[in-house]
């Protein structure tokens, strides 16, 4: 049985008591990926919150805990297409959809695809942009359609290399615009929700010739280490960097 997540009255009163820098995260379903992101930001201590609405209202009351060294992340997800309200100006958001789509790092996993499992990952990626073109399609016209596409295996048919006809008759699918499907499919690194990208990542890499198995986690932390110029590790760094320089904290 999981764990409850605090309450905000219970984060608040952990954070007036302590000394160490923190970074609050949603971590209701990728928690996983924020302790391996701990490990490269030391001295800071990442705590999951339960989900956005309570990061936010964290920030709505911050004045509460104002001597404590605190930096806050929510994911973009669906702001990705539309705008993030105007009153988080010191909220950071994921630059992709998730913090999945910001440690995923291609250069790094593109290593563990050879020339058929390249072709595998594009397939996947293919199928699964143009469902989440229609779900985003449909949210942008205020007709939101429930599970379309939680997770890759969603969309797939049982051969695992064609869309699901039989679910998106379920979906009451329609053909997405053009315009944004291009989006998606051509920025699916960014764009394409998390969970989904990563999906692929893990079906394409354990599809190479030496047929070496990899899971999901393993895909994460040879993202971490690849932390190189230019990666989503690399920004959300700096982006940390400068939030909580404000209370005289340096990243190691």
């Amino acid at each position: 049985m999981p764990t409850p997540s605090p309450s905000v009255d219970e984060i608040i009163s952990t954070l007036s008591n302590s000394s160490l820098p923190t970074l609050l995260v949603e971590g209701d379903d990728d928690l996983d990926v924020w302790r391996l992101v701990e490990s490269v930001v030391t001295p800071v201590d990442i705590l999951p919150c339960g989900g956005k609405d309570k990061v936010l209202e964290l920030y709505r009351r911050r004045a509460e805990f104002s001597d404590a060294a605190v930096a806050y992340i929510v994911d973009r997800d669906m702001w990705l297409f539309t705008d993030p309200p105007r009153w988080i100006p010191d909220v950071m958001l994921t630059d992709g959809y998730s913090i999945e789509n910001d440690v995923l790092s291609f250069r790094a996993v593109e290593k563990l695809l050879d020339k058929e499992s390249k072709k595998y990952f594009d397939k996947l990626i293919n199928i699964a942009s143009d469902f989440f073109a229609f779900e985003v399609s449909m949210r942008l016209r205020n007709r939101p359609v429930a599970g379309v596409i939680r997770r890759l295996h969603d969309v797939l048919a049982q051969d695992g290399v064609t869309p699901s006809e039989s679910h998106r008759r379920a979906i009451g699918y329609e053909e997405p615009p053009g315009f944004l499907l291009d989006i998606i499919r051509n920025g699916s690194g960014k764009y394409l929700r998390g969970h989904v990208l990563a999906d692929c990542y893990v079906r394409a890499a354990s599809a190479n010739t030496f047929r070496q198995r990899y899971g999901r986690k393993q895909l994460f932390e040879i993202s971490v280490m690849f932390d190189d110029e230019g990666t989503g590790m690399s920004r959300l760094r700096a982006q940390l960097r400068l939030q909580l320089a404000n209370y005289g904290v340096a990243l190691s």
